[in-house]
């Protein structure tokens, strides 16, 4: 083994050997306790714009489920399939309402027994991460994970930000209630006025104008809510996928304490790439409202270009699966007239339809959502280099 090697080594080596592994350690744990200091400052941001939304602070934990707790779950199928049992999960209200008692490291939602058991505070501790089986394996997952928290956190907070940029005058729960009553008024006063069709004075248009406009906030404001990013939600089906795949191990590996801890230690680092994955078309999405956002900006002072070559975007109200449909009807007849498609890429992603469109910050939010995870990257990644050759 390792050990048995680093007894024939010559004094000098295994002394710069040593003296490597101890400049490692401090170099890795340094780099922890910075990250943990930005995941520290970037929770305390997240949970505020939890906050703002109306969302509960839980959304940013996730409970660590062990390795070894029969879930049940089947091995043989991809993260695609965990992806689509965590949509119908979302859309069914199902959440996890654990909110530990203080922060801790990401890899505490993964593994508590393993990866996470180690210790800077004594001279055993760190003499068990220099010699023990895995101890600076374990180390480096640790940073890992942590690095990837950090990652998601700040895609988080970027899609969120913009979604309270948009929505800066989001309204409280009182003030919709207000605005209901509001509209209720109005649809009386109505009435009343069509009782009174015989008066020589029209009605004014001034109050259907503003319940039309505060409904249509309303609406907008509640869409807007239900897209933001929730950690739990986007890390529950990679875990789950993490589990699967230690469940499908044979049984000889899970019995040998050395290559447990190494397979944990694999899949660990493999969770941290999926939820990269996971958490990729969220970050799309923010540099194309960054991208739409900083040309509506400039737009501003040249409003004859604006309208005479640009289409500004509104919150669709009908299905986009019908639109589509509809526009790539008009492209079949090349001597018809037809106007040019509120869309900037065919549904797929492979067609550029109209590059002159600025789609509204809905859409954005759900574009190439009927697509699988990769095809849904390849397709906002095509978008983004589109926004950023014009």
């Amino acid at each position: 083994g390792a050990r048995a090697e680093e007894e024939h080594l010559p004094p000098q080596e295994h002394q710069l050997q040593c003296w490597a592994g101890v400049l490692q350690l401090i170099s890795l744990r340094h780099h922890l306790l910075l990250t943990c200091a930005e995941c520290q400052v970037l929770v305390t941001v997240y949970k505020t714009q939890l906050e703002q939304l109306d969302q509960e602070p839980c959304h940013a934990h996730l409970r660590c489920v062990p390795f070894d707790y029969n879930l049940r779950l089947p091995a043989s199928k991809s993260l695609q399939f965990f992806v689509e049992q965590a949509k119908e999960a979302k859309s069914s209200s199902r959440l996890d309402r654990y909110t530990p008692a203080r922060l801790q490291l990401a890899i505490h939602e993964l593994d508590e027994k393993y990866v996470a058991k180690f210790s800077f505070r004594s001279r055993d501790g760190i003499c068990r991460i220099l010699s023990g089986h895995c101890g600076m394996e374990c180390l480096r997952v640790t940073l890992q994970a942590q690095v990837c928290h950090r990652s998601a956190l700040m895609i988080a907070c970027q899609q969120n930000s913009s979604i309270l940029r948009y929505c800066s005058n989001l309204q409280s729960p009182r003030e919709e209630t207000q605005l209901h009553d509001d509209i209720r008024s109005h649809m009386s006063t109505s009435s009343t006025a069509a009782a009174h069709q015989h008066s020589s004075f029209p009605p004014s248009t001034s109050a259907t104008v503003t319940a039309s406009q505060a409904a249509y906030s309303m609406s907008t404001a509640r869409r807007l809510r239900k897209c933001f990013v929730s950690i739990q939600n986007e890390k529950t089906p990679v875990r789950d996928f993490m589990l699967a795949e230690f469940t499908a191990q044979p049984a000889s590996v899970l019995k040998s304490q050395e290559e447990l801890g190494t397979t944990k230690c694999m899949l660990v680092s493999r969770y941290c790439r999926n939820l990269l994955k996971m958490m990729a078309h969220h970050s799309l999405r923010a540099q194309l409202d960054c991208y739409y956002s900083s040309i509506l900006k400039l737009l501003e002072d040249f409003p004859a270009t604006r309208e005479a070559h640009f289409t500004v975007g509104q919150m669709k109200e009908e299905d986009e699966s019908d639109y589509h449909s509809k526009v790539l009807g008009s492209f079949k007849d090349a001597r018809q007239h037809w106007s040019r498609p509120h869309l900037v890429l065919s549904r797929d992603g492979k067609k550029l339809l109209n590059l002159w469109y600025i789609p509204h910050l809905t859409e954005i939010l759900s574009l190439f959502n009927n697509l699988e995870m990769d095809d849904c990257i390849n397709a906002l990644t095509m978008a983004v280099v589109c926004e950023n050759n014009t």
